[in-house]
């Protein structure tokens, strides 16, 4: 069998480039140790990047295979210490230790099982050992020790969902076929559960733990999500007016004038608790918020609105299904953001359409969504694996030109977000560019 050689050379240079970038990180840390963050990721990106491109060449198949199931180890060592509540047990105090012994009491386990399932979380240094038989806690596994941790629901998350569903979806392609998963019923993750015929709501309502900890992962990588970027919001307020103005144009300008007046400004669609129309407006000095809109179902609208404080409470707050009619016509931004991705092309097809029938031809739509981009990072491709159990679909630009144009709309611009490959994509009816 042939194999693909590797070119000493163009490794070496990789070496070089990441020694480089290795000397810089830590001369910038020792030159301001009290503002140093180390896992701050927009300092990381690039140095871990580089990193993983001279690991991955560095190692051969056979290593980076082991690699793949030391994780597997690690995911269901850390899965159980999580059920289990050890880690709330170990001493938060710095220096603090507390041995396997104790740990085992504390739940009416064997000692030898608690042990070697902490000598995994030791081994992928999630766990610090002091001394024979005693563990600490590093900063990576005090960050799981709360019940109220995100990153805990998340990792529940990906092991009794995401993990579980991996593990079926030969036998998923071979009963549904080698094509992309779609729509809300027969899902890979409704599969796996056991009921390809129930919707993902439908089988999250009959696991109240799986659903609490999709909740609080999504709202914690949602509150992670770029929001704004590097949109700018500015032309709404100078195009929509101010309702506080006094001056009102003579003759038959008026009605126009008095039109834009009273025009919607902004509509996040979807918008949750307005978290989202909350920033835009930090961002957009003179926006009126009583003449912007948060939709969603009624459950979250209704206390979204009940919890909404200083300028959100003035905004509007309205019960709407995206999948059916947009009541609120002619705003001057349509705005909706990190929903496109639950779903498959038809139906982002359906939701955008609704817009673009409610929208003018100087509106715009912005959808705030990864942008897969060519090749793709590898975190954003495996959102989009795990968007595949439930029918959904992050996109690369052409899939968005792909739905859009179905809805009768065109990308107008995309806006990056540095640093993540997230971006707003700016859009607008497709006569306003004719």
């Amino acid at each position: 069998m042939s194999t693909v050689r590797q070119d000493p050379g163009s490794l070496a240079d990789k070496m070089d480039g990441l020694a480089a970038q290795l000397k810089a990180r830590a001369s910038a840390m020792r030159a301001d140790p009290d503002t140093a963050v180390p896992h701050e990721a927009a300092a990381n990106g690039r140095l871990l990047q580089a990193a993983d491109e001279v690991l991955s060449e560095l190692k051969s198949p056979f290593a980076q295979l082991m690699d793949t199931m030391v994780c597997m180890a690690k995911f269901g060592a850390l899965r159980l210490f999580i059920k289990w509540d050890l880690l709330a047990k170990i001493p938060a105090e710095e220096g603090a230790a507390v041995s396997y012994e104790e740990l085992a009491q504390s739940i009416g386990a064997e000692t030898a099982l608690v042990a070697r399932l902490g000598a995994v979380l030791v081994s992928t240094n999630v766990l610090r050992q002091v001394g024979a038989g005693r563990v600490a806690h590093t900063a990576h596994s005090s960050a799981y020790a709360s019940p109220e941790s995100p990153l805990r629901a998340l990792a529940c998350l990906g092991f009794d969902g995401h993990l579980k569903t991996l593990a079926q979806l030969p036998a998923y392609f071979d009963r549904f076929g080698l094509r992309e998963p779609t729509g809300r019923h027969n899902t890979a993750m409704a599969f796996a559960a056991g009921d390809a015929s129930l919707s993902v709501w439908d089988c999250m309502s009959g696991n109240p733990e799986l659903a609490r900890n999709m909740m609080v992962a999504m709202a914690s990588m949602a509150s992670k999500t770029p929001t704004v970027g590097s949109y700018d919001f500015r032309w709404v307020v100078e195009q929509g007016g101010s309702s506080s103005s006094s001056s009102t144009p003579s003759g038959g300008a008026s009605g126009s004038h008095d039109r834009q007046q009273q025009r919607p400004l902004v509509v996040d669609v979807g918008g949750g608790k307005g978290h989202a129309l909350q920033a835009i407006h930090d961002a957009t000095p003179g926006l009126d918020m009583s003449r912007c809109v948060v939709q969603d179902i009624p459950v979250v609208v209704h206390e979204a609105q009940r919890l909404a404080t200083g300028p959100l409470a003035a905004a509007r707050f309205a019960a709407v299904d995206f999948h059916e009619e947009q009541p609120v016509k002619g705003a001057l931004v349509y705005y909706i953001r990190r929903c496109l991705h639950d779903y498959g092309d038809d139906e982002c097809v359906g939701i955008l359409g609704h817009i673009a029938d409610a929208m003018d031809v100087d509106s715009r739509l912005l959808i705030v969504e990864q942008v897969l981009t060519d090749p793709p990072s590898a975190v954003s491709v495996a959102n989009d694996v795990f968007m595949a159990f439930i029918g959904g679909k992050e996109r690369a630009e052409d899939g968005f030109r792909a739905i859009l144009a179905r809805a009768g709309l065109v990308l107008a611009e995309l806006h990056r977000c540095e640093g993540t490959d997230y971006a707003v994509v700016e859009c607008c009816r497709a006569e306003a560019v004719t």
